[in-house]
């Protein structure tokens, strides 16, 4: 199961509606009769959904609209974000601080490349995306900063299967928004 950014802990808690009923989460299933959950955008999230994972990390059970559940001993908690949870980047404006509470619930931290394979796979041309996988290690080298993600990749196999030259392309995705010594920097 996964959740992007929460504001709310009962996405994950779930809720009693206003007929009376239990609403319960795809969280709750997999906490109790394990899984894996994905919880992506953490460093979006609102502090007041993260407090009451804590408990749910850390404790061994946790407190659900209709009771307080262990958890699975084969339930497994991954967290993903853009950064690391220290705040804002140049990249990342929009990112929040983490608290040191719940950032420890999370002992092992991976920084995770691209992984240029699966993308050469997932795009459908190849000679597009090479191209892409060139710009983002001259970006890299150069000090450009620029994120040439996996999407410029498949989004411009999109363009460029709509009719739009591999110059338009490059222009309305990698290029848009560089200065042009920026631009000259990666061609």
């Amino acid at each position: 199961g996964f959740c992007g950014a929460l504001d709310a802990k009962y996405d994950l808690s779930g809720f009693i509606n206003a007929a009376g009923i239990c609403v319960n989460t795809e969280f709750l299933r997999l906490y109790t009769c394990g899984g894996v959950f994905l919880l992506d955008e953490l460093d979006s999230w609102h502090p007041q959904a993260q407090l009451w994972l804590n408990a749910a990390l850390a404790n061994g059970e946790a407190s659900f609209p209709d009771g307080t559940q262990k958890r699975h001993p084969d339930f497994v908690c991954i967290g993903a974000a853009n950064t690391w949870g220290l705040g804002a980047t140049a990249d990342y404006v929009g990112r929040t601080r983490l608290d040191a509470a719940f950032l420890d619930r999370f002992s092992a931290k991976l920084s995770w490349e691209y992984d240029e394979d699966l993308e050469l796979a997932i795009a459908g041309d190849r000679e597009w995306t090479k191209l892409v996988h060139a710009l983002r290690a001259k970006a890299k080298l150069n000090g450009v900063q620029v994120i040439i993600s996996p999407r410029k990749s498949i989004d411009g196999v999109a363009m460029l299967d709509a009719g739009f030259t591999k110059e338009e392309v490059l222009n309305m995705s990698v290029f848009a928004g560089l200065s042009a010594d920026d631009v000259r920097k990666l061609q």
